[in-house]
């Protein structure tokens, strides 16, 4: 494209009222680049480094009418007030942290409530990262703005009789909300990573888990709240619910795929 970059075009096919649907495949990782790709009319955003497991899915989400997104961070670049259901897919463990740490770094210094509901050691490297960079958390319980609760009490909690219990998952967002107001006003946001849904797939609960994203997407759609579900790929390993993972990233607005290192795509 002799004197003309990827995001120019992009503007042209929307000023000429073009419908197709923009993927980026670039080789920037800069919030910057990422900001541009989408105010320029692109629905997803893939990097070069991650193009054997993310374009393809990529282009299937941006066909089906979602984002797709190379991490979790890039929500706050492309929507100053970025609220709704995300989902998060990973392979790397230490990869996933590290990006989860950027995202609620960012969120906090956004001014936002943050909830984990997260496993003990995932908790604890989050604590760690945050109070490298001036936050004072804790790996468990409330610090301010910053709630963190684990996992395994929260599938306990929202589960009865082994079906998912509607009612309590209705008081865990009424006390996420009163949490935010109580922390950063009425007119603020909270900012939620969570894999209730994940250890519920990975228990054998899967139609459990479908029923969880469905509710809270219901719950909080009225509500300034950025939940981010995170999976695991293990939970999709050897053929295991994959037939529901078409069905899952559907209930979200977007969809993140995380570093890889080296593991096979999705099939979705």
């Amino acid at each position: 494209m002799p004197g003309r970059d990827g995001f120019q075009i992009a503007q042209d096919l929307k000023r000429r009222g073009s419908r197709a649907r923009i993927v980026f495949l670039s080789m920037h990782e800069a919030d910057e680049f990422v900001a541009q790709a989408f105010q320029s009319g692109g629905l997803g955003y893939v990097l070069k480094t991650r193009v054997h497991t993310d374009l393809v899915n990529g282009v299937k989400r941006v066909l089906a009418g979602q984002l797709s997104v190379p991490s979790l961070k890039s929500l706050f670049v492309i929507n100053d007030h970025p609220a709704g259901h995300a989902v998060q897919f990973y392979a790397e463990h230490e990869a996933w942290v590290e990006g989860v740490s950027s995202f609620l770094n960012t969120a906090l210094r956004r001014g936002d409530a943050v909830a984990v509901v997260l496993p003990g050691p995932v908790r604890a490297s989050l604590a760690k990262r945050l109070k490298s960079s001036g936050w004072s958390v804790g790996e468990s319980g409330t610090h301010g703005p910053y709630r963190a609760v684990d996992t395994v009490d929260a599938v306990s909690g929202s589960m009865r009789d082994g079906c998912l219990d509607v009612g309590r998952v209705a008081e865990m967002v009424a006390e996420l909300d009163r949490f935010r107001v109580a922390t950063r006003g009425p007119q603020s946001r909270l900012t939620v990573v969570g894999d209730i849904a994940g250890q519920l797939f990975l228990s054998g609960y899967s139609a459990a888990g479908l029923q969880l994203e469905r509710v809270w997407s219901d719950l909080t759609c009225n509500l300034p709240f950025l939940t981010a579900c995170c999976y695991s790929e293990t939970c999709f390993s050897e053929g295991t619910h994959t037939d529901l993972f078409p069905h899952l990233c559907e209930g979200h607005y977007a969809v993140a795929h995380s570093p890889d290192d080296g593991v096979r795509p999705l099939r979705n």
